[in-house]
């Protein structure tokens, strides 16, 4: 038998194997349906309703009827009548033992709390409650709820069905009336409550409850949170805010659920139930930001991605301003009365949380609505349609997108669940449309566009490999942790690390506010045009050392400390800095679903050579073209002394300079440079010979890029007295 649930309801009826019901009396009457998915059962001799569900099929939740202690009457009659009792019945069935009259069972418990114990008309009214409920129809087309008012048809002299038919009555007009309720509560969560002019958007509506988080102190934090960090550096306008952003990516998800519920292909369309927890989590989206998180965590690396679980507690736990305000929401408390378990305030705030950590984790497919998460933030979404305008607007760089191509959004499902999925073909021929691919490029185009003149503009790296180096100097000494900077924002961050800050950090923190942006003497890139397999492993190697803090600050100490012979180098610590992002280059958006005719899959996967040789041309390769590594020196420090650091990276790294213009020959060995600053220190002391200097190279390791393994200038100047006295 199929694993299906089926409700039984009646006067005290038993769970009885289908093939061996005996009537009680003639007064018994099935509607039709029997196996199938309602059943009603009505007797005159007893005074309990009963639901159960299809024996045979996987039981998933269990109501029964009598208690002996006040019906041993009825007990005493089945017993006469040669029915099995109700002890024998349930003991006999699968998975239970011992002698229960009222108990539960399966998979859907938590649905059931509310008639535990209950007898009689109770007991009816919290089952008729649960039959309203119950939207599969019978057999015959009616639902729970219409085969419920018929049962006096079966037995309609008998005046305990009258009570009871007369009870369902008033129960479905109770249950009507709060449907309203529900549906006024619900369009009263969305009703707009306040109206904020926008640069970019123009007139942006909220709510009340979005208005309430907006006035909350974490929230308005973002108000002083540069959207692209150190960018008005290069940009002077570019001083726009996480705070106009979630608004705008709020905007935008408002507008992509209007388009999607628009198109008339898709499977189905957001109700007002998704629409709330949509917007909240566009709202609340980067609402965890710390000061220059982007460039601290994701360029940096120093601290954990936005929504790790200390992080979302602090911003969106329980305790916190804003998981209070929505705990405690008149709305979504009165909601929750009415039996509406998704708007129970707490069930909010852990859906909010979910779908923002699998947002960031890449992983909206871990949640029982994934389509939520696709129209926030993962690929084609509203944080990427507000940013591709505000961003351009604010930079002064011309450049938009045709929002045209929202209009073929969908909600489709795949892979068993469902997604927002973009149309690319046309319904009937299954030809793709040109038009909208062209479209859907075109944004693909200028987000990489924005990634080359902003997010990877050189001088824009050099400023955030200045930031990222000061603030890794306080991570690696101890302190300065993530925390801490939760009440931060970018200018308190720069004054901590200027008045609180070590030698490194109060060096290049002074730099960034002078804008003094430290010179370029080294770089590599991703292309492994023109190199050999060795030397693309080693590079690699020096990718995955150099994204590691730990590694990187290691690294600048040892260029440091070969530097040693540079009077600039030894007075400001921090001279030197590497600027080494992950290889991951904001190429999330080819992965967008697609309906290309034969299959739903990302972009990337079109089984189309055209569309995928158009792809790798022209966004994936360019993309990973603006991947680089710098070395970056004090503006201060003299030219000779750049082209030995370069040098000096050139034999640690083992590759040379993908630039030509820091290419430097001959190099002098960092020990030669010590010999010389040697000399110039002990001007009165015996000349260093070259079989001493050649004696300290040959003790060197032949590895040069091992930190640990750099000769320092005091231990040169103890070899040189050691080979001396002997």
């Amino acid at each position: 038998m199929d694993d299906k649930e089926v409700w039984v309801f009646g006067y005290g009826s038993l769970i009885w194997d289908r093939s061996s019901i005996k009537p009680i009396d003639e007064k018994i009457g099935e509607l039709p349906g029997r196996h199938r998915d309602w059943t009603w059962i009505s007797t005159r001799r007893f005074g309990a309703p009963t639901c159960t569900l299809q024996p045979g099929g996987k039981v998933k939740g269990v109501f029964l009827k009598l208690d002996p202690k006040s019906r041993e009457s009825d007990l005493e009659t089945l017993r006469k009548r040669e029915i099995r009792s109700s002890e024998e019945v349930v003991e006999n069935v699968s998975g239970f033992s011992g002698k229960t009259y009222f108990w539960k069972m399966g998979n859907n418990l938590d649905k059931y709390d509310d008639v535990r114990g209950l007898t009689g008309i109770a007991l009816y009214k919290a089952l008729a409650k649960i039959a309203e409920k119950i939207t599969r129809r019978g057999p015959d087309g009616k639902t729970a709820k219409e085969y419920a008012l018929e049962v006096h048809r079966f037995d309609p002299d008998d005046e305990i069905t009258k009570i009871y038919v007369n009870e369902l009555r008033k129960l479905s007009e109770s249950a009507r009336s709060d449907e309203q309720r529900v549906n006024r509560l619900v369009e009263q969560l969305l009703a707009p409550h306040k109206t904020i002019r926008d640069a970019v958007h123009k007139d942006i509506y909220v709510t009340h409850l979005e208005t309430m988080i907006l006035d909350t102190l974490n929230f308005q934090r973002l108000r002083r949170l540069k959207q692209l960090g150190l960018t008005n550096l290069v940009y002077p306008s570019a001083n726009h805010n996480r705070f106009e952003h979630s608004i705008g990516t709020l905007f935008m998800a408002e507008c992509m659920i209007e388009k999607i519920n628009k198109n008339p292909y898709a499977d189905f369309k957001i109700e007002n139930p998704d629409r709330f927890i949509i917007r909240l989590c566009a709202l609340l989206h980067d609402s965890g930001n710390i000061p220059f998180g982007h460039t601290l965590e994701d360029e940096g690396g120093l601290f954990e991605f936005q929504w790790e679980d200390s992080r979302i507690e602090h911003f969106l736990g329980h305790g916190s301003e804003i998981g209070k305000i929505i705990l405690n929401f008149p709305t979504l408390q009165a909601l929750s009365k009415l039996g509406q378990k998704r708007f129970t305030p707490q069930n909010v705030l852990k859906e909010v949380r979910e779908t923002l950590q699998c947002i960031e984790l890449e992983k909206p497919q871990k949640l029982s609505r994934p389509y939520i998460a696709d129209i926030v933030g993962n690929t084609l979404c509203a944080d990427l349609l507000d940013y591709s305008k505000r961003d351009p607007y604010f930079t002064g760089i011309s450049g938009s997108y045709d929002e045209r191509v929202l209009s073929y959004l969908h909600i489709r499902k795949s892979n068993g669940q469902y997604r927002l999925v973009l149309r690319l073909i046309k319904p009937r021929t299954k030809e793709i449309r040109r038009d909208v691919l062209s479209e859907l490029m075109d944004l693909l185009r200028l987000r990489y566009s924005l990634a080359e003149k902003i997010y990877y503009h050189h001088t824009k790296m050099i400023a955030s490999a200045m930031l990222i180096s000061a603030v890794n100097a306080m991570v690696q000494d101890g302190t300065l942790s993530s925390d801490m900077l939760y009440k931060m924002d970018d200018d308190t961050l720069l004054e901590f690390l200027i008045s609180k800050g070590n030698d490194i950090a109060k060096h290049l923190t002074g730099h960034i506010r002078e804008r003094k942006l430290y010179k370029i003497v080294y770089d590599l890139t991703y292309s492994e045009e023109g190199i050999t397999q060795k030397e693309a492993q080693k590079k690699d190697d020096i990718i995955a050392n150099l994204t590691r803090p730990d590694l990187r600050y290691q690294m600048e100490q040892t260029l440091e400390k070969m530097s040693s012979s540079s009077t600039k180098v030894q007075q400001h610590p921090g001279s030197i800095v590497i600027y080494c992002p992950g290889g991951k280059m904001g190429l999330k958006e080819i992965e967008t679903l697609v309906d290309w005719g034969k299959d739903i899959s990302p972009l990337k996967d079109i089984g189309d050579p055209r569309i995928q040789g158009e792809i790798k041309t022209s966004i994936t390769d360019k993309h990973k073209e603006l991947w680089k590594m710098y070395v970056l020196v004090d503006p201060e420090t003299p030219e000779i002394e750049r082209a030995y650091i370069n040098g000096d990276c050139e034999e640690i790294f083992g590759l040379p300079s993908a630039s030509e213009k820091y290419h430097v020959r001959p190099h002098i060995h960092y020990i030669d440079r010590y010999a010389e600053r040697w000399q110039r220190e002990h001007p009165t002391a015996q000349r260093l010979f070259a079989d001493e200097v050649k004696a300290v190279k040959s003790k060197l390791p032949t590895r040069g890029d091992e930190p640990n393994k750099i000769l320092s200038y005091t231990d040169f100047c103890l070899q040189i007295a050691n080979i001396r006295m002997e």
